[in-house]
């Protein structure tokens, strides 16, 4: 049994996963399970791959070629079911200093959730970046309605969940380009009870040039537009669709692959979005494009 089992899906940075294992406390009751996601044999060494002898971890090597959403599924796969806390974490993020300290304090917690701050850098300087702003947006807001917490946090890591809320509820990740852990934070949300926000800073989120979310392909944002739009679906049917996300800018997003395109998902997003918050969906899109 573990208290905790931390979960790093990788594809192609072995030297950005050793720095993410080399920030998480070797102790009994944390357990680590790589997934990789069939890496390229001319960047990564799977002889010598990172956690292969490492204390109280798995590596698992995938090569079906499926994305993160995938390993992330494959890694919740192989926990034990008296696991605590499960959480996730980003090979080419890591944890900060104060981890250790922290996950000895929350082991015992209650709640089905917890939240932690997070601060960002950019990956190859360490020098502070602005990414954390959207996260840490949510906590903030989160002050006055902990619902934002549920239903508005897409990213599966910055928080420890209850193994058992994600087992019982049969929760997944879905397995595409982009997007993977949107619906899976989602619903875990939804299926906690109890949820508490630390102001420990507990995850470090790096920023680099050739991230996922940078890119703008029509693949991609097709399927970030599709993802929302199952999410919207969702939170209509259990009544929460005020938490909905905005399709006309996610739309929007198409503008650099093309005016024809672009109009396409206006028009989709147009006849997606309920009368009751049509207008204001538009209003707040355009707000934010100029």
């Amino acid at each position: 049994m573990y208290n905790y089992s931390i979960i790093i899906p990788h594809k192609n940075y072995p030297d950005l996963l050793q720095r993410a294992l080399d920030s998480i406390p070797e102790k009994d009751d944390i357990q680590v399970i790589i997934v990789d996601d069939n890496s390229d044999k001319s960047k990564v060494d799977f002889k010598n791959f990172p956690g292969l002898n490492r204390k109280n971890t798995i590596v698992v090597f995938d090569k079906s070629g499926k994305g993160a959403g995938r390993a992330r599924n494959i890694g919740l796969s192989k926990i034990d079911n008296n696991t605590k806390w499960v959480t996730f974490l980003d090979a080419d993020d890591f944890y900060s200093k104060d981890a250790e300290e922290i996950f000895e304090n929350y082991k015992d917690n209650k709640s089905d959730i917890v939240y932690f701050h997070c601060d960002s850098v950019y990956s190859d300087t360490l020098e502070p970046s602005n990414r954390k702003r959207f996260y840490m947006k949510k906590i903030s807001q989160s002050n006055n309605d902990k619902d934002i917490l549920k239903y508005k946090m897409y990213w599966p890591w910055g928080k420890i969940i209850s193994y058992k809320i994600i087992n019982e509820n049969n929760i997944k990740f879905d397995e595409v380009i982009a997007s993977n852990d949107a619906m899976f934070s989602v619903k875990v949300g939804h299926a906690s009870k109890n949820i508490e926000v630390s102001d420990r800073t507990l995850y470090i989120v790096t920023e680099s040039s050739n991230s996922l979310v940078k890119q703008v392909s029509l693949a991609v944002t097709n399927c970030r537009y599709n993802v929302a739009k199952n999410i919207n679906n969702y939170l209509k049917t259990i009544g929460k669709f005020k938490y909905h996300i905005n399709l006309f800018g996610i739309a929007y997003k198409f503008k650099s692959i093309g005016f024809i395109t672009i109009t396409k998902y206006m028009l989709k997003s147009l006849f997606s979005t309920p009368i009751k918050y049509l207008f204001k969906d538009l209003k707040e899109c355009i707000r934010a494009i100029y």
